[in-house]
């Protein structure tokens, strides 16, 4: 009886081992870009609830704007001098004195929004697409959805309801719909 293992035998199980690998790498892989989607979508939560918190301690609407297929974002008042074209400059003070932020973000890389050809308006002069806008009483302009894409991961659906604003993360089916 011989006590060792071929040449063969040892090809067959380091082949083995290296689909197994091959095949787990995939997985973790798809994992994380998943990870990362619904970190992005924690951070248009995060983006909202802060719009939101703007316009009720300043008493001036704040608007959420992006700029479709990228990642960047934007939270400004509702107001038409701070949605300026490139060449111009926003106001920094309000009419009471009252400084205003401006906010402007990017989700992580590679994440961008999607509004599959449609999306809000932009001003003219503007590259932002404003999607809602929160009002000084606490509440959304709008129920608004925005979809989220990494990838080819699958895509997330990130949902406020206006009046409550109630946000909900999901993601989005083969069909389109949460």
């Amino acid at each position: 009886m011989r006590s060792g293992v071929t040449l063969l035998e040892l090809l067959l199980v380091l082949a083995i081992l290296v689909i197994l690998a091959g095949i787990a790498f995939f997985n973790f892989d798809t994992a994380y870009d998943e990870v990362k989607l619904n970190s992005a979508a924690d951070s248009v939560r995060r983006a909202w609830a802060q719009s939101r918190a703007e316009a009720i301690d300043t008493g001036v609407a704040y608007r959420f704007a992006v700029m479709p297929n990228t990642s960047r974002y934007r939270i400004a008042p509702d107001l038409p001098e701070y949605w300026f074209s490139s060449g111009a400059a926003a106001p920094d003070v309000s009419e009471s004195g009252q400084q205003l932020p401006i906010i402007e973000d990017e989700l992580p890389e590679k994440i961008v929004f999607d509004f599959g050809g449609g999306g809000g308006d932009a001003p003219a002069g503007s590259d932002w697409v404003a999607v809602l806008s929160f009002l000084p009483q606490g509440n959304a302009s709008d129920n608004r959805d925005v979809t989220l894409r990494y990838k080819n991961s699958k895509p997330v659906r990130v949902s406020i309801r206006a009046l409550t604003g109630t946000v909900k993360i999901a993601p989005v089916s083969t069909g389109g719909s949460p």
